[in-house]
């Protein structure tokens, strides 16, 4: 299949939005530094949206073995960091308990997002592990992909007009779901997943146009202008902290949507960018330093709470490139014998 150049640039731009998202509180002479963690949030809805969106564009006709592959490519990578930072972490004196142990081994540290309570319940954070709770949202969104193809062979055989009934229908009972469900389980995250998937169904990526563009453009102005004003008045309520998963999930979608329309209006330019090997290097690294950039910035060895900002500037990305390099030659050579016995 042709790479998707649209999605590659939404996936390292998910990326960096994420990492901008933990660490631009410490740059205090940026304007708002304080509270822009919440908006560089929508990189994780930007990437959930992608995922559902290219599952919707295939068929995979052995469901078991995909699966299995996922926790290999996915989750994998999960519990080495986990297990190599547990380790350093003992051996610094730092102590984690059995359950937290056994939860990150399962790769299953991502369900206090699903439930904090049930989260806190169960095991401790592992501070700079904070990250890897997505690869769980992600596997248990992987796990929705056989009911989904079956309703995809009956999505792609309706008419337009009847496609955007059943379309609306589905983002307006899963935006009131997610919403009334809140205190009891978050659902926003596998929500997005399934809104990705159904735009897949119908490529519909590819029909980005102008007008679509541009009213994404505006919905996009106008649901901020609406974070901004709730958040001046209703900042901390359960309407506020319930709904902001819609504000951060149009922000994420939006860059997708941009990029498919320079790619539509830019093609040459596109064509170029796409033998860019940095654009490779970066798309196919981006997964890597997601999971291994807490490591650097929250916890014990947060350097920018360790040196002076400047150092830390320059610490930071030399400590996250170095450890999802080595991340990536470790998941690679044990991903290749499990894929191997898988096939």
């Amino acid at each position: 299949m042709q790479r998707n150049l649209a999605i590659s640039l939404s996936r390292i731009t998910g990326m960096l939005l994420i990492v901008m998202c933990h660490i631009i509180r410490y740059y205090a002479f940026i304007p708002g530094s304080s509270s822009l963690g919440s908006v560089f949030n929508c990189g994780v809805y930007l990437f959930l949206f992608i995922s559902g969106y290219l599952y919707g564009t295939k068929t995979i006709d052995n469901m078991k073995q995909w699966y299995l592959k996922r926790i290999v490519t996915v989750a994998l990578p999960a519990i080495i960091i986990a297990i190599i930072d547990i380790i350093i972490l003992e051996i610094c004196g730092t102590h984690t308990s059995w359950q937290s142990i056994v939860i990150y081994c399962l790769d299953l540290e991502g369900i206090s997002f699903l439930n904090y309570n049930l989260g806190n319940y169960l095991f401790d954070e592992v501070t700079n592990l904070g990250p890897l709770w997505f690869t769980t949202i992600i596997m248990i969104c992987y796990m929705l992909v056989p009911i989904l193809q079956k309703i995809k062979q009956r999505l792609q055989k309706l008419e337009d007009k009847k496609y955007r009934v059943y379309y609306s229908l589905v983002l307006l009972i899963g935006v009131i779901t997610s919403i009334l469900m809140a205190d009891f389980i978050h659902l926003s995250y596998i929500f997005i997943f399934i809104v990705g998937y159904v735009n897949g169904c119908r490529n519909l990526l590819e029909k980005v146009n102008l007008k679509i563009f541009g009213i994404f453009s505006l919905l996009l102005i106008l649901s901020q202008s609406v974070r901004l004003m709730l958040h001046s008045y209703v900042d901390g309520t359960y309407i506020y902290s319930t709904s902001v998963f819609i504000y951060s999930s149009v922000f994420g979608i939006w860059f997708v949507i941009l990029f498919s329309f320079l790619q539509k209006k830019l093609p040459n330019y596109f064509d170029r960018l796409s033998k860019s090997k940095a654009l490779m290097v970066l798309d196919k690294y981006s997964f890597f330093v997601y999971l291994v950039h807490g490591l650097f910035c929250t916890g014990i060895w947060n350097v920018y709470e360790q040196f002076t900002l400047p150092l830390a500037t320059i610490l930071f990305p030399l400590l996250v490139i170095t450890s999802a390099l080595t991340l990536k030659i470790i998941s690679s050579s044990l991903s290749k014998v499990l894929l191997r016995k898988i096939k």
